[in-house]
């Protein structure tokens, strides 16, 4: 098991518990007020990872309390299940403004470096790619630096974008042949025939693994935020999910960023009816069903290196508000 790093500037480093999700939430809000980040985290979203079933805090979380107890520093590995074209685990962690600059990011990232090639010391078979992999907003110098500096490389770069909806939205015509239908929460059917069709569109992108269906439902129905009411699935004649889009609002966003949106979190086309105009359709179709909800813009992310995704997007009128990278380490 990974050493836990010895104190850093009065700082004392212990495994992680359920009952630290306050104080986790509590470094992330100080952190939100100096780091200006374009998506923040609730209370609810931290609980969330807590209580997930395949997540162990205890193993695979960190943080560092004061001498009263107070959480002033936490980092997180997430290696997600099902992985079956990478094997690959997620990094995560904040240090509260006043305790940086003074060794702590250092030491938690060095015991997630340890922690993560443990998790995937199974992971070696076949040409399979084998990585840790961590974000950083391009603004967080200081982020981005500590990274290249621990053998980490800038291997993709994700853009935030956004639509105004006050603008008017194009006519366009649903293919002859297909139907669209609004996915409830508790059709559990649809829903699972959707994450399929995700599954698939997806197997070709850098980095994507299939969703399992506990980790679907999470992630696209039922997590925090999620609105399946505002979410899309085109279905042909014989019921098969041909194009989706999942989409979810976050409100406690809206004051930092200052404006509401409604966020097209997934958006995917099985492969065979590409070409027809269906992701032209689905985000229009979401447009409209943010601005019935009263909401200002329609926002999404994309990898910089989807071109056609990239000419979709910014062919319909959404415009580049921050950009992230995506920072990887092979193992």
């Amino acid at each position: 098991m990974a050493g836990i790093p010895s104190p850093v500037a009065g700082l004392t480093f212990r495994p992680s518990a359920r009952e630290d999700a306050p104080g986790v939430h509590r470094v992330m809000v100080e952190s939100y007020d100096v780091d200006r980040p374009q998506e923040r985290e609730t209370l609810a979203d931290v609980e969330e990872q807590y209580d997930t079933p395949w997540w162990d805090a205890a193993t695979d979380g960190l943080v560092a309390v004061d001498d009263t107890g107070a959480v002033r520093a936490y980092a997180q590995v997430i290696d997600r299940p099902g992985q079956v074209r990478t094997r690959q685990a997620f990094l995560f962690g904040a240090v509260a403004p006043p305790h940086r600059g003074q060794g702590v990011g250092r030491a938690l990232l060095g015991w997630q470096v340890e922690r993560g090639r443990e998790r995937l010391a199974d992971g070696a078979r076949g040409d399979r790619p084998v990585f840790l992999r961590t974000f950083a907003e391009d603004h967080l110098a200081d982020r981005n630096r500590l990274l290249g500096a621990a053998g980490f490389e800038a291997r993709r770069w994700y853009t935030s974008m956004r639509r105004d909806l006050a603008r008017p939205l194009p006519e366009t015509d649903l293919p002859a042949g297909l139907r669209a239908v609004t996915p409830e929460a508790g059709d559990t059917d649809l829903l699972d025939r959707v994450r399929r069709t995700h599954n698939d569109a997806f197997a070709g992108h850098w980095g994507s693994e299939p969703f399992e269906p506990d980790d679907w439902r999470r992630r696209a129905v039922t997590g925090h935020g999620r609105r399946p009411d505002l979410s899309c699935a085109v279905l042909a004649e014989g019921g098969e999910v041909v194009a989706y889009q999942m989409s979810g609002t976050f409100p406690d966003d809206w004051e930092a960023q200052g404006f509401t949106e409604g966020w097209t979190d997934l958006l995917g086309v099985a492969e065979a009816h590409r070409g027809r105009g269906l992701g032209r359709w689905l985000l229009l179709d979401a447009m409209r069903r943010y601005a019935a909800e009263g909401l200002q813009y329609a926002g999404l992310g994309v990898d910089v290196d989807n071109p056609r995704a990239l000419a979709l997007y910014t062919g319909l009128g959404y415009e580049v508000r921050g950009r992230e990278t995506s920072w990887v380490l092979d193992l």
